[in-house]
């Protein structure tokens, strides 16, 4: 009897000894200042001991670290702006994003802006070209005396009804064809600064089959890269007076574009031409030899500049899925 009492009591110390170590242990493995490391407080799916990349946005996609899966976006540099009817001034609203398209250019020297005017239908052809010339022209002159961009790197064109935003004859749709456009184009990276030159004869615009062959480094580069735009620009001696020289330099640029139009289905709204006349000579138009270099037209290849955004990207589950065919269906 005596022995079952003794037994009973040593069992009894044990449990109590036993459970008494067990709290002590279980206190010390698994410390205050521990506990908040095993949280997971941005509730990415990682613990904040293992998160290198806390407060995660909610319903991210996220790597084995807890960070943020991401994306590079990219957006091509472009301004446009909307007139009323007959109307060429800029508003003044726009000089913030003037400012920065201004900036852009400052930052990037090698950079051209591209400005396009363009009218809806009403009126006569001739008058639409003037006006859009002078909707072109208005931002062209913002840039120049507001944020001092030299004349040198603007193109400045006038397309009057040519080319229309939207076909339909709506009020709200002619307004958007009452507009002008501005992008920022850049150089190749493997540009040498040189563009391809092809020589005219006095008076001559039409190309022969020799100056052909010469543009064929040209459509081969256009192959390559699609989506770049080709500046075409025409070019006289000193010779002749100044309307005949601008006329004559247009043709020799229009000339060329409509070969690679026609010949190599070059879409026309990634051509630009110029005329600059006598205006831009390669060499003084002292000698005959001099003005035989003048007599040209020159060809070089741009692409629309870009920035990058990085976006990031949504966690991917049956949500998700859903979300997704409800859009496609809405669409």
């Amino acid at each position: 009897m005596n022995q079952s009492i003794a037994r009973i009591a040593i069992l009894v110390c044990f449990t109590i000894l036993s459970l008494g170590c067990a709290s002590v242990h279980a206190t010390s493995l698994y410390p205050t200042s521990f506990k908040a490391q095993l949280q997971d407080s941005d509730r990415d799916g990682v613990i904040n001991l293992r998160d290198l990349c806390p407060n995660t946005p909610h319903g991210s996609a996220i790597d084995n670290n807890g960070c943020a899966l991401t994306n590079t976006l990219y957006h091509n540099v472009r301004f446009q702006a909307q007139f009323d009817t007959n109307q060429y001034q800029l508003d003044e609203s726009l000089h913030n994003q003037l400012a920065e398209l201004a900036e852009t250019l400052k930052t990037h020297p090698n950079s051209l802006i591209c400005i396009e005017g363009h009218t809806d239908s009403q009126g006569s052809p001739y008058y639409n070209f003037l006006l859009s010339k002078k909707r072109a022209d208005a931002l062209a002159e913002h840039l120049i005396t507001r944020f001092h961009i030299a004349p040198k790197r603007i193109i400045r064109i006038g397309y009057g009804q040519q080319r229309p935003a939207i076909t339909h004859t709506g009020s709200a749709d002619t307004k958007q064809n009452r507009r002008v456009v501005a992008r920022i184009l850049m150089p190749p990276k493997d540009d040498t600064g040189t563009p391809w030159r092809i020589p005219f004869k006095l008076n001559q615009y039409r190309i022969s089959e020799q100056q052909k062959t010469s543009l064929q480094p040209v459509v081969l580069r256009l192959i390559q890269q699609p989506e770049s735009f080709v500046l075409i620009a025409g070019h006289t001696d000193a010779s002749g007076q100044y309307q005949h020289n601008m006329r004559l330099s247009q043709q020799r640029a229009e000339q060329v574009a409509k070969y690679l139009e026609k010949t190599h289905s070059i879409s026309e709204y990634s051509i630009i031409t110029l005329g600059y006349g006598a205006t831009r000579p390669l060499v003084e138009n002292d000698t005959a030899y001099h003005r035989q270099l003048n007599r040209r037209v020159e060809v070089r290849l741009l692409e629309q500049m870009q920035v990058s955004q990085q976006v990031i990207l949504p966690k991917w589950t049956i949500w998700s899925v859903d979300e997704l065919e409800n859009s496609l269906q809405s669409n």
